[in-house]
C-alpha cells in the first residue's frame, strides 16, 4: 500500500468529521442522562403516582408492623389498546433497607421484612421501558 502525502484539504476534511462525531456523542450522552432523572416523594400509607413512556402507575406502601412494609403496584392508565390484559411489571431496589433488585408486578403484592426503616428511604424504581425513578419514602 503506497503512502500517500497528507494535503490540507484531507487534514480539514478528518477534522470536521471528528469534531462532528464528538459532538453527536456528547450531544447523546447529555439528552440521556436528562432523562431518566426523575425524584418523586411519596408517604407511608398514601398512592404515589409515577409514569414512563406508555402506562401510568400508582405504587402503595403500607406499614402492616414495625418490621413489615406491603407494596402494592397498580396501572392508572396505559397507551395500549388492550389494557385489561396487561400485566406490567417494575424492579425495585433500596440501600436503606438492602432490598436488592426485585421484580414486581401489578398482579402481585410484595412483602418485605425490615429491621429498621428510617425516616426517608429511597427506592430505585426500574420500568419496562428501562426508565429510572427515584421515589423518596418518607413517614
Amino acid at each position: 500500500m503506497a503512502a500517500e502525502k497528507l494535503t490540507k484539504a484531507r487534514l480539514v476534511q478528518i477534522t470536521l468529521i471528528f469534531i462532528v462525531l464528538v459532538s453527536a456523542f456528547t450531544w447523546r450522552t447529555i439528552e440521556h442522562r436528562e432523562e431518566i432523572s426523575t425524584k418523586i416523594s411519596c408517604k407511608k400509607e398514601q398512592i404515589c403516582q409515577f409514569k414512563d413512556l406508555e402506562t401510568d402507575y400508582s405504587i402503595l406502601f403500607n406499614q402492616v408492623s414495625s418490621s413489615e412494609l406491603k407494596i402494592t403496584l397498580q396501572i392508572i392508565k396505559n397507551k395500549m389498546e388492550n389494557e385489561n390484559q396487561i400485566t406490567k411489571s417494575i424492579w425495585l431496589s433500596s440501600q436503606g433497607i438492602k432490598l436488592e433488585r426485585t421484580h414486581l408486578s401489578t398482579s402481585q403484592e410484595l412483602h418485605l421484612s425490615i429491621i429498621n426503616l428510617e425516616n426517608k428511604n429511597a427506592f430505585i424504581i426500574e420500568t419496562d421501558t428501562n426508565k429510572l425513578i427515584t421515589l423518596i419514602l418518607s413517614n
